[in-house]
């Protein structure tokens, strides 16, 4: 009879050790804090300084008038990420400070989710083809379709979109309404 009770005992023991260091890899998910060495916040040239090969991304048409901010990418080829490698890193700034950077590797999709679990936990939203995990400080989203995952801080990341969408009502070149968005002055077409 003893020896039930002590199978029984270890049995749940290992169970509870599995899931308790389920919990433990969750819980030791750190909120990224930048890419590597470069940290959210870090200003456009202090990275270009400490990393030359860095290589400006020309962000889209010169006839454009010109935003009030300024928003660049700089390109990182054969970056390692994880296990993987030749990774492409775009890295992202608003008003020349780091919030963003976005990462390509040539890797299976299953692989670089399971890496994205690993690092962050387990994802905070699920609609296929998207994984989301939201932490407190930063976002990460990943998108099967493409094999491509963003890491962005998110308080810059909301002046960034306000910022865009304000240029872009100043300008006329409002993005179109939302399904179901509550438009000023009301979304029904009935009313004159």
């Amino acid at each position: 009879m003893w020896r039930k009770s002590v199978k029984l005992v270890v049995f749940v023991s290992l169970v509870a050790t599995s899931l308790l260091c389920g919990e433990a890899r969750a819980a030791t998910a750190v909120e990224p804090e930048g890419y590597g060495r470069f940290h959210w916040g870090m200003r456009e040239d202090q990275v270009k300084d400490s990393f030359p090969s860095v290589a400006f991304v020309d962000p889209g048409d010169p006839g454009t008038p010109a935003p009030p901010f300024t928003m660049h990418r700089y390109e990182l080829q054969g970056e390692k990420v994880g296990a993987f490698k030749n990774c492409t890193v775009h890295l992202l700034f608003f008003n020349k400070i780091f919030y963003r950077y976005e990462v390509n590797c040539p890797a299976e999709k299953a692989a670089i989710e399971k890496y994205l679990s690993d690092s962050f936990g387990p994802p905070t939203v699920v609609r296929d083809p998207v994984r989301e995990w939201t932490k407190p400080k930063t976002h990460v989203s990943y998108t099967a379709a493409s094999g491509i995952f963003l890491v962005e801080e998110t308080a810059t990341t909301q002046q960034v979109n306000m910022a865009l969408l304000s240029y872009l009502l100043r300008s006329g070149q409002a993005p179109p309404a939302v399904s179901g968005a509550v438009v000023p002055g009301g979304n029904d077409s009935s009313k004159p």
